[in-house]
């Protein structure tokens, strides 16, 4: 496959059986897929990419760029995806359904990055809120009981969100 494209299109998350169901959605999708079959020779070991944007639950924007060896036999790949400005009532149905709280009001970006290579996962989340993060913090809190160890991992994340990251 040397490109496929994708226009207006919808990426759903569907869990009907949970209470409540939960449908969060990307729409307006616009995709461009490159050389998934290694159709153009290269010597860099990432050469098959994928660009897309969207809009996130009718409220924020969408955006996703990744490139991966699509040989590979353990997983090679650069991600990056990011919601920008999203309406956190929007998620209200999967926080409800996953994790028995919601959300009042506030807008919130997440952004990830991750690679893989030699069979090694590298890479982080940030999570951004300015205006609802004492709210979220207090709500896992409550649902956890750990009081010390949320507030420890909150306090350091807010403090050191780029020397946060995930290595597994």
């Amino acid at each position: 496959i040397d490109k496929a494209e994708i226009h207006r299109g919808e990426i759903h998350f569907r869990a009907f059986h949970k209470q409540p169901a939960v449908d969060v959605y990307l729409s307006d999708v616009e995709a461009v897929i490159l050389n998934l079959t290694n159709v153009e020779e290269s010597l860099e070991p990432l050469i098959a990419t994928v660009k897309a944007k969207g809009t996130a639950m009718d409220s924020g924007l969408f955006e996703f760029n990744m490139s991966l060896d699509p040989q590979s036999h353990r997983p090679t790949f650069n991600l990056a995806p990011r919601l920008i400005d999203v309406d956190v009532r929007e998620v209200n149905s999967l926080a409800k359904a996953y994790g028995d709280f919601d959300f009042e009001a506030g807008r919130f970006d997440i952004v990830l990055e991750a690679s893989a290579k030699n069979g090694l996962l590298d890479g982080y989340v940030k999570p951004l809120s300015a205006d609802r993060r004492e709210e979220v913090i207090e709500a896992l809190i409550e649902k956890t009981g750990n009081h010390d160890m949320i507030r420890e991992l909150a306090r350091s994340a807010m403090l050191n969100w780029d020397q946060v990251r995930v290595m597994r």
